[in-house]
């Protein structure tokens, strides 16, 4: 599947349990790029899903706050899906982590249900022929 307009073209490909999206990004070094990715973990803000960085550390779960200034990769752990998903960005950015949650009503009133983690991903274009891949790998936990 492919996106164009002036300057950007994106591709979608998914290979096993890989998905890819690659932009080509013309004439625009030095500005910014970004994009968001709603992921629906099973565990939600529960003490099973968590954010692991590079260097394996936890940086907290999925209904708190993520910021990293540079990143490459980073990893959500699901202990409820039983699995991972990977992240992979060919040009270090920052990326944003936050819960998106829903107000529900119930018998008890208004309550805040967490129902994905919601990313943001930031670049800076390093120069006028640009190409840009974000990989998003799919894991099972190890038995």
């Amino acid at each position: 599947m492919e996106y164009q307009r002036p300057g950007i073209s994106k591709n979608y490909t998914i290979s096993g349990s890989t998905a890819a999206i690659t932009w080509q990004l013309t004439g625009l070094a030095g500005h910014r790029f970004s994009t968001r990715l709603n992921l629906a973990m099973p565990s939600c803000d529960g003490f099973l899903g968590r954010y692991v960085l590079a260097d394996g550390s936890i940086p907290g779960g999925f209904g708190q706050p993520l910021d990293l200034d540079e990143a490459t990769s980073l990893t959500l752990e699901d202990g409820v899906l039983g699995g991972s998903i990977q992240l992979k960005t060919s040009i270090s950015a920052e990326i944003h982590g936050r819960p998106q949650q829903t107000v529900s009503q119930s018998e008890a009133g208004f309550e805040k249900i967490m129902q994905a983690v919601e990313l943001r991903l930031n670049w800076v274009i390093p120069g006028d022929h640009c190409t840009l891949q974000l990989q998003l790998i799919i894991e099972p936990s190890p038995s």
